[in-house]
């Protein structure tokens, strides 16, 4: 019984000491060094990737909304298939969203490519 509960207590501590640790801001911070400035957390269980997203209005580079945190891949997936093809300048809103699986990874949000 000692046995089990040491293996058990040793795969929590393992688990925890993974865990993967992400950037995290809410939709209110429309730069990366304000976002930031909020830190990291570390991610829930079932949160394998940090999130960076950046939403704009045509023709502006500058972003109205940052937001970065965890997800998990298939909610990321979901964002991808809405936002895809749409981080470009010459559409009416643009999104740009990246996802990365290391500790700290999303301090950079994506952005419209271009000048």
């Amino acid at each position: 019984m000692k046995i089990l509960l040491l293996i058990a207590a040793l795969m929590c501590l393992f688990y925890q000491g993974n865990a993967l640790s992400c950037y995290y801001c809410e939709a209110e911070d429309i730069r990366d060094v304000d976002c930031n400035r909020h830190g990291v957390k570390r991610c829930e269980p079932g949160k394998d990737r940090c999130l960076a997203f950046r939403i704009g209005r045509q023709g502006d580079k500058t972003a109205l909304v940052i937001l970065k945190g965890c997800i998990n891949e298939t909610d990321y997936r979901g964002i991808e298939e809405v936002w895809e093809g749409k981080c470009d300048l010459s559409q009416d809103y643009w999104g740009c969203a990246a996802s990365c699986q290391t500790d700290g990874c999303n301090e950079v949000s994506p952005g419209p490519p271009g000048p």
